[in-house]
């Protein structure tokens, strides 16, 4: 087996429908950002939407972290954060977009196979375009570096 990992982050999203490439691209961004931030075994991982690939990922680490872009019935660019039950809830209400629901597929393939972390984390941010569009609207963009914080501040404070 690999090496476990403290913390993964993974951005989750298609770049080429407007603001659900913001995971791919918040990986981006805290790739460009100062990493004495973040502890050395973290691992930032742009997940695109090869979904299953990512279970051998999954099943390493001590904490999980996706951002991804949701529907959180907020203004665009909006960014809130769901820990544990409150992560796996806002996943399991209604699809906005095909790869919502292979997210929750391989969370629950992670959890039958006894390797989901209990210390997990949705970052989510409002969309304000799924268009057939490559790049991130505006008010999404602007997002990131809330984004950033958000992560900082578990990383920091925990999961409690």
């Amino acid at each position: 087996m690999q090496n476990r990992l403290s913390t993964l982050v993974l951005g989750y999203g298609n770049s080429s429908y407007a603001d659900d490439g913001l995971g791919t691209r918040a990986i981006a961004y805290l790739r460009s950002q100062d990493a004495s931030d973040f502890p050395a075994d973290l691992l930032l991982l742009d997940g695109g939407t090869a979904v299953f690939e990512l279970l051998s990922h999954i099943e390493r680490c001590n904490r999980l972290v996706v951002v991804d872009a949701a529907h959180l019935a907020a203004e665009p660019g909006t960014v809130r954060c769901f820990l544990g039950i409150d992560m796996d809830r806002q996943l399991g209400g209604a699809r906005h977009t095909a790869h919502e629901v292979a997210l929750r597929d391989i969370l629950d393939v992670a959890r039958l196979q006894e390797v989901l972390p209990l210390e997990r984390a949705l970052i989510g941010v409002q969309p304000k375009s799924l268009d057939f569009k490559v790049g991130l609207s505006p008010e999404v963009e602007r997002s990131l570096p809330l984004v950033r914080d958000k992560l900082l501040q578990l990383l920091r404070r925990g999961w409690s």
